[in-house]
């Protein structure tokens, strides 16, 4: 993975754990739990994906 795909990647990943945050401290979210579960969902599947891809472009070179 390159320098600037790496800063990408962790840019989104912290956008991700801020959002998890405002959640947590959201008064009118009933179901916290799940969003936050969802949000480790979205985040896992986006780490995946991005590190399947930079192993894919590391194989090319």
């Amino acid at each position: 993975m390159k320098a600037v795909e790496a800063q990408v990647c962790a840019a989104v990943v912290q956008q991700l754990m801020k959002a998890a945050v405002a959640i947590q401290s959201e008064a009118l979210v009933s179901h916290r739990a799940a969003a936050i579960d969802e949000l480790e969902r979205v985040m896992t599947l986006y780490l995946d994906e991005t590190l399947k891809g930079a192993g894919a472009s590391r194989r090319k070179r």
